[in-house]
């Protein structure tokens, strides 16, 4: 049961995997956080990137504790 549909250009339809035509005119929703794309990684390093990141604030969080002091934030 194949069944083609016309999809005009920038209509709300988005594309699923079964899409064929001009993909780059169909419309991909991305939500207001798109603008804060800076640069395209691999993901492996944004993987590196987070991790890293979260051990910087354990450590941050958590240093006092760990020598024995306690530290109130």
């Amino acid at each position: 049961m194949n069944m083609e549909k016309e999809i005009r250009r920038f209509a709300g339809t988005v594309p699923n995997p079964t899409t064929t035509g001009d993909i780059e005119s169909m419309v991909m929703y991305a939500g207001q956080s798109v603008g804060l794309i800076k640069e395209i990684l691999p993901a492996a390093e944004v993987v590196k990137r987070f991790v890293e990141g979260a051990q910087l604030l354990i450590h941050q969080r958590f240093s006092g504790e760990i020598s024995g002091r306690s530290k109130l934030v």
